[in-house]
């Protein structure tokens, strides 16, 4: 099993507030193909990286996002801080907004046709 994944975080660089939280290589965390919500942030406040954990497999990755984004909630469904759409994880498993549900199901069908 491969232990090359990482669990990261985004800081707002004005004031040191987490506002999003991700999993993936180290490339990932320091990309800025995001979403909207995510770039709008950073416009306005900038943005530090910080890496909490590495050398994490894909499960461990996922279930130690899944529990910070549970911990810092998600502004989309007012329960916190986060920019996050989903609640991390498999995206097969995930409680998202009912826009990011919708989304996901077009580029489905288009993939399909």
């Amino acid at each position: 099993m491969e232990r090359n994944k990482i669990v990261y975080i985004h800081r707002k660089a004005s004031d040191g507030s987490i506002f999003y939280v991700g999993m993936g290589n180290v490339e990932r965390a320091y990309s800025r193909n995001r979403s909207a919500f995510w770039k709008r942030v950073v416009k306005r406040h900038g943005y530090t990286v910080e890496i909490v954990a590495d050398r994490l497999t894909k499960e461990e990755a996922w279930d130690l996002e899944m529990a910070l984004i549970k911990q810092y909630g998600r502004m989309g469904i007012k329960t916190g801080c986060l920019v996050n759409h989903t609640s991390g994880g498999p995206i097969s498993n995930d409680l998202c907004e009912k826009s990011v549900r919708n989304k996901i199901k077009k580029l489905k069908k288009v993939k399909r046709t």
